[in-house]
């Protein structure tokens, strides 16, 4: 009984969230301006405005202050984060759209890549989209898993890369809609990992290059933990640090400013003759210094630890381990 209580509490709960991508009481709020999901200290899913702008403090978790109520107002109340859950439930995630390509210096990167040059990239004249399994989501600190799949075709370096993103979260049904309105339809921005298998997204023995494949094993978007809505963004989106580390060495370090399609551009392209529903995650494309086209070649391997950061959301950190 108490398992399918706990199984209809969070069906609940889960229900209520969906409702606040349509409510733009939540994402107009002025109370606050970022969020987590997260579990409490009786393993209770709950909302919360993180005590530290991170959600976490010298790597540890802290505190959030609740979001409670059909208001979804700021409460007194207080909540250990016991375990960081990703910004949405998988439920409520009608589709991941990625952007291959999108940052100038990383097309230039690519150039090298004996792959890439077989499939002739070059800076794109309209976004390059592709798409990722919802389920292949999950939350800061959790494992990235390397797939047996990837050992099976490269037992010596299975190739699984990293890269770190903008990602968007749509808050209202968007179609056809302008450059100049696409932005009023955004919930929330937070920190993406495109985590790629290169072997099975590029080698054209494999299929040629299957980027849906190589991109949507599960644990392969890590997502949050923190999400800023749009009004902890006073000076815009279009200029903001984003890099990432592994195991402490600096790997990308650039700014949204060099992206070749801006986010409104994005959402735009994207909404016409097709609806965005809410709930709708869009990876916005990462810079230069992914690991494929190093030289040597960095991937991903167990024990590694790879980390994200975007300016004013926060880090993303995860560990990998390979399948058990």
């Amino acid at each position: 009984m108490s398992f399918v209580f706990r199984a209809k509490s969070q069906h609940r709960f889960r229900f209520r969230f969906r409702k606040l991508f349509l409510s733009r009481s939540f994402s107009s709020s002025t109370e606050f301006s970022r969020f987590v999901r997260f579990l409490d200290e009786n393993g209770k899913e709950r909302i919360g405005a993180p005590m530290h702008r991170s959600g976490e403090s010298d790597g540890e978790p802290t505190h959030a202050q609740l979001i409670e109520g059909a208001a979804h107002s700021l409460t007194d109340r207080i909540c250990t984060i016991s375990k960081f859950l990703p910004p949405l439930p998988l439920l409520p995630v009608p589709m991941i759209f990625a952007v291959g390509l999108n940052y100038r210096a990383h097309v230039s990167e690519t150039l090298t890549d004996e792959n890439a040059q077989k499939a002739d990239w070059r800076e794109p004249s309209n976004p390059i989209i592709f798409g990722k399994n919802p389920n292949a989501i999950v939350a800061h600190r959790d494992d990235i898993i390397i797939p047996k799949v990837c050992v099976d075709v490269n037992p010596n370096e299975p190739a699984v890369d990293f890269e770190s993103e903008l990602a968007v979260i749509i808050g209202r049904p968007a179609l056809d809609v302008s450059e100049e309105d696409a932005l009023s339809y955004v919930f929330g921005y937070t920190i993406a990992n495109d985590v790629s298998a290169r072997d099975w997204q590029l080698r054209k023995d494999l299929g040629e290059g299957q980027w849906i494949r190589g991109k949507s094993f599960n644990s392969f978007c890590p997502l949050g933990p923190v999400t800023v809505l749009p009004s902890g963004f006073p000076n815009g989106i279009d200029n903001l640090r984003i890099s990432s580390h592994l195991n402490g060495e600096e790997m990308q370090n650039s700014s949204t400013s060099q992206m070749i399609f801006s986010t409104a551009k994005l959402i735009s392209f994207l909404s016409q003759d097709t609806t965005l529903l809410p709930g709708t995650v869009i990876l916005t494309g990462t810079p230069e210094g992914v690991g494929f086209v190093r030289d040597p070649k960095v991937f991903l391997k167990p024990n590694d630890t790879i980390s994200c950061e975007i300016e004013n959301i926060g880090r993303l950190e995860n560990s990998v381990v390979s399948k058990s």
